[in-house]
């Protein structure tokens, strides 16, 4: 039983992108099915030089609810669609090029286990990037070249992390 926590332990670590510090990634990237979830979007530096000044993060399809964390000294907005639900959120302020922050959203889950993916757009004073790449299935997360931040949802996530 030890060894197979030590290899699932083994098997998640691959799954989190934990040295993709120069993309936006989430803080902590696994969550179980159906949970609030508080993410931390990890913005690493700016664009080639130039410092990040908005953030905008899209909520994807099954995920009902979304609140946007307020940051000091960056302004918010939220798009819904005509239902109500927050489609995209975003944050607009500056941050340094040569500096990194997180920013935070609670979401509800959805109750489907596997990689859930939200493409966000970096806009820099000069340049932009769009971290919106989505592997195919059999590829992995580092192998494209600007991944989505993804939370991995996976049925036992809460307990396992409490464990460690």
């Amino acid at each position: 039983m030890k060894y197979h926590r030590v290899f699932l332990a083994a098997l998640l670590a691959a799954l989190v992108p934990l040295k993709a510090s120069a993309h936006v990634v989430f803080a902590d990237a696994m969550a179980d099915p159906g949970v609030y979830y508080a993410g931390f979007l990890r913005v690493g530096h700016g664009c080639d030089g130039s410092p990040t000044l908005t953030l905008t993060v899209t909520i994807p399809d099954g995920v009902d609810m979304a609140h946007p964390q307020p940051k000091p000294g960056w302004t918010l907005e939220t798009a819904k669609d005509k239902n109500g639900r927050v489609t995209s959120i975003t944050w607009r302020g500056r941050l340094e090029a040569d500096q990194f922050d997180q920013f935070g959203v609670l979401v509800k889950l959805p109750k489907v286990e596997g990689p859930l993916y939200f493409p966000t757009k970096q806009v820099c004073e000069k340049g932009e990037q769009n971290w919106s790449d989505i592997p195919k299935p059999e590829q992995d997360w580092h192998d494209v070249p600007h991944p989505a931040p993804v939370v991995n949802i996976m049925e036992g996530m809460s307990s396992m992390m409490m464990h460690h």
